[in-house]
């Protein structure tokens, strides 16, 4: 109880200090504007004070209290930037009634003044201000206005803002085609230059109407792109809008937990950036969420806290958004009073904003819009034919010169191509020289360092010497340089991801051996016009893995390369028969079972996948439905855009395995499709101990990060499943070898 009266008692002191503080400051810009002679010094003084405080709503009014005290009516009439300066921070301050009257006035007065172009930009924010307060109609009349003045200097580019306000209403309006149209010359128009601070605006408002026509993955890619350029600029107080925008996108597509997280992280930059506005707008989607989750007690927090803010503001289109969540909040809950109550508020503040007779408006004012380009176009036609007819008259006296001209010109280029060739051909000539110097550099540097190393050895047999202890430090030194070899050797036979990217442009291999070499390889190559390519895990890890990769490799080179045996099912019979015959096994129940599981698929460019598996199975995630017996759906993660297939195959090895008779191996076909992508993986990511509870990470879990990872670029799968697993394995060891290879057909 003491402690809390502490604490109201510090607080009333703050305040007490706070308010001290503030009336010192009105009174010493009252004392300043007194003593300043002329309207053009007390400008400066209330511009001056308006920008260092434009962050306080009441210091905010009390300046605009000021204005009308000391200043005489021609006197702000006639201050253009002053009242311009004034508009624009009380736009920031969330004072848009204010902002709105002075963007009014400034606009009047660049008007009377003949600055027709800053007239005609200031028309743009005052039209995006309209939109804020709910008047749509006045909103889009103002912003073509803009556009139709910029058009007629000679500048129809100049008013962005214009474009970006047409854009809001038309979205909000539902004409969805023609909010691309405006939001698409945006953001040509922003693109660079003195307005591309407002570019990732233009992309963030097309990956809204996307996302308002369900098209989620063009969303996506909008809002990404946005977001990438906030970052860039370090543009903090634009993120809010940003994160909160790709949170919906996320939302709608039921991936919950994502967006959940842009909510918080478009939360917190609205507060520390302190924009009311953006935090009523997050607070209302989170709410949304909470409520559509059954999470009562959280919804109704965040609930209290978007109304207060809301009658803060008191904006129409806030307001019809929250009454709208706390309605389906209400129904959810079994509140049909408090539901019906909150309805009819919708209905009164949806009616303000969007009844027929403002619909109408917005369709004339559009229709003549049109209109009057389409007859400026007309006008501009006819002069055109004029300025043609002119031109024609004077074209026969000009052609002799012309053809002078051109002969000129002709010889000028045929000298010119002549001294690019010469050119060219001494660059490549200098480039060659180049590159033989820079190999010859780059095998010196490498015999000094071999050089090197043989020092290193020489000192280390020196050592070994002088005690036992040093002989045992190099012996592990041995050791572990034999294991890193070893590693060099193993990698050096198993492909590159350089050399996959040549048969398969889009893939990616996410390889991580539990010990310095493994068990885990892949292998591929291509024969006439067939690619193969093999994901195989050999029984164990460490060095015996990695011998029976070794073994592996060389077999599958020899079958499929020197034997040319090309069909899948006889690949791996064969394999197994010189693995068998390479290891010199014996039959009997009593059999060593070392081997290896493998998945082998060959490709053409027919569109024909044929694949055979030995205890190994694949996915595959395609935009089109395949109707093939061998596939089978995974219907809880197929979607709207993709399906979600897995290819299982034999449930035996390649290598000893008892069985009464000996048994082929099978064989699958089916047509792949255009942006079809497979995924060939070992067993060490889904058997991988971790999480909470120290348990297998499991196929789950894996299908659905597989899922996820599908619509990421394919240079960022491979750091999304190494972040998953470093995630999952936490403070766990590596159990197995990880292996998960990625391609796009």
């Amino acid at each position: 109880m003491l402690l809390s009266k502490g604490r109201l008692l510090i607080t009333v002191f703050l305040t007490i200090i706070n308010l001290w503080s503030f009336a010192n400051s009105i009174d010493s810009l009252k004392l300043q504007m007194e003593k300043a002679g002329e309207d053009s010094s007390k400008i400066i003084l209330l511009s001056n004070a308006i920008q260092a405080n434009w962050q306080n709503t009441e210091m905010v009014d009390e300046i605009e209290q000021l204005t009308k005290m000391y200043l005489s009516d021609s006197a702000i009439s006639s201050a253009c930037d002053y009242l311009y300066t004034l508009a624009s921070f009380s736009q920031k301050a969330d004072n848009y009634k204010t902002s709105i009257r002075y963007y009014k006035l400034a606009a009047d007065c660049n008007n009377s003044k003949g600055q027709i172009m800053q007239y005609a930009t200031i028309l743009g924010y005052l039209g995006y201000m309209y939109y804020v307060d709910g008047n749509f109609n006045e909103a889009l009349k103002v912003a073509q206005k803009s556009l139709r003045i910029m058009d007629s200097l000679g500048y129809p580019d100049n008013s962005p803002m214009a474009y970006i306000t047409a854009g809001y209403v038309c979205r909000d309006t539902k004409r969805f085609p023609k909010a691309l149209e405006y939001f698409g010359n945006a953001e040509r128009v922003t693109k660079e230059g003195v307005y591309s601070h407002l570019h990732h605006i233009t992309l963030n408002e097309i990956g809204n109407v996307y996302l308002m026509m369900e098209e989620y993955e063009k969303a996506l890619t909008y809002q990404k792109r946005s977001i990438g350029i906030i970052k860039e600029n370090g543009n903090t107080a634009s993120l809010c809008f940003a994160y909160n925008d790709i949170a919906i996108t996320y939302k709608s597509m039921n991936f919950i937990d994502t967006a959940k997280s842009y909510y918080f992280k478009a939360l917190k930059v609205s507060r520390e950036i302190n924009n009311e506005y953006a935090q009523a707008a997050n607070l209302i989607n989170i709410s949304t969420t909470y409520s559509e989750l059954n999470m009562r007690d959280s919804a109704k927090i965040f609930f209290r806290q978007t109304l207060e803010m809301c009658d803060r503001l008191k904006l129409k289109s806030l307001y019809k958004d929250v009454y709208y969540a706390l309605a389906d909040f209400n129904k959810r809950n079994g509140q049909y009073k408090e539901a019906l109550e909150n309805t009819q508020l919708y209905m009164i503040y949806y009616d303000s904003l969007h009844n027929e007779e403002i619909e109408k408006q917005l369709g004339e004012l559009e229709a003549r819009y049109e209109s009057e380009k389409k007859e400026k176009e007309i006008q501009l036609l006819m002069k055109d034919q004029q300025l043609k007819q002119v031109l024609i008259e004077k074209q026969d006296i000009k052609v002799q010169k012309q053809q002078k001209a051109i002969y000129f010109f002709l010889s000028i280029i045929l000298l010119f191509l002549a001294l690019v060739i010469v050119v060219y051909s001494l660059f490549r000539s200098k480039k060659k020289a180049n590159i033989k110097l820079r190999k010859q550099k780059e095998e010196i540097i490498e015999k000094n360092e071999e050089l090197h190393q043989q020092s290193e050895e020489i000192l280390a047999i020196n050592e070994k010497l002088n005690s036992i202890n040093a002989e045992l430090l190099e012996k592990n030194e041995e050791i572990w340089d034999s294991m890193s070899y070893a590693e060099r050797i193993q990698r050096s036979l198993i492909p590159s991801a350089g050399d996959l990217k040549e048969l398969f442009a889009v893939s990616f291999v996410f390889y991580l051996p539990k010990d310095i070499i493994g068990g885990d390889f892949f292998w591929l190559t291509k024969i006439n016009n067939y690619k193969f390519l093999a994901l195989a895990d050999c029984t164990g890890h460490g060095v015996p893995g990695a011998i029976m990769s070794v073994l592996g490799t060389s077999l599958l080179n020899e079958i499929v390369v020197e034997m040319n045996v090309e069909e899948t099912d006889e690949i791996l019979n064969h394999l197994r028969k010189k693995v068998i015959s390479s290891l010199g096994y014996k039959k009997g129940k009593n059999a060593a079972k070392d081997g290896m599981d493998i998945m082998v698929l060959r490709v053409d460019n027919e569109g024909n996948i044929q694949c055979s598996g030995a205890n190994q199975r694949m996915y595959l995630i395609s935009r089109e439905r395949h109707e093939v017996e061998c596939l089978y759906e995974h219907k809880n993660l197929s979607n709207q855009q993709s399906f979600f297939y897995e290819l299982k195959t034999d449930n035996m090895p390649v290598g000893f395995y008892y069985l009464p008779e000996e048994k082929g191996f099978a064989k699958y076909q089916f047509k792949y499709m255009n942006g079809d992508k497979i995924f060939l993986f070992s067993d060490g990511f889904a058997d991988q101990l971790g999480g909470e509870k120290g348990k297998k990470y499991k196929y789950n879990n894996f299908r659905k990060l597989i899922q996820q990872s599908a619509v990421e670029p394919i240079d960022k799968q491979e750091v999304l499943f190494k972040t998953e697993l470093e995630r999952w394995k936490g403070d766990n060891e590596q159990v197995d070898d990880v292996s998960v290879l990625g391609i796009r057909l």
